[in-house]
């Protein structure tokens, strides 16, 4: 009979010195929950650097910032976007994968 061997795992909002064990075989699944806090942050970014583009055209109209640099922010702001869609995209395709796997 194989051993299962349990690890040690603070999980997301336990108090301090609360640990929770986790079979080894469930760690297989921390990849993906990875991969969703990587898209959750990217959708924060996204938010932030498009706040910092709205600034930017804002400083633009009242004369204290360049075309280029409303350019540049704007960009910024697109590719960011662009980003994050493809990486909540990837993650909503490799959940829906996953649902259809047999148990």
């Amino acid at each position: 009979m194989q051993q299962i061997q349990m690890v040690n795992r603070i999980q997301a909002g336990q108090q301090a010195g609360q640990v929770t064990l986790v079979p080894q075989a469930v760690q297989a699944s921390v990849p993906f929950e990875e991969m969703l806090d990587t898209a959750m942050h990217a959708l924060g970014q996204v938010s932030r650097v498009e706040q910092e583009s709205n600034d930017t055209i804002r400083r633009y109209l009242n004369k204290k910032a360049s075309i280029e640099e409303v350019v540049l922010a704007t960009s910024k702001w697109s590719l960011t976007a662009a980003v994050a869609t493809s990486v909540v995209s990837n993650a909503v395709e490799s959940f829906k994968q996953i649902q259809q796997i047999p148990v």
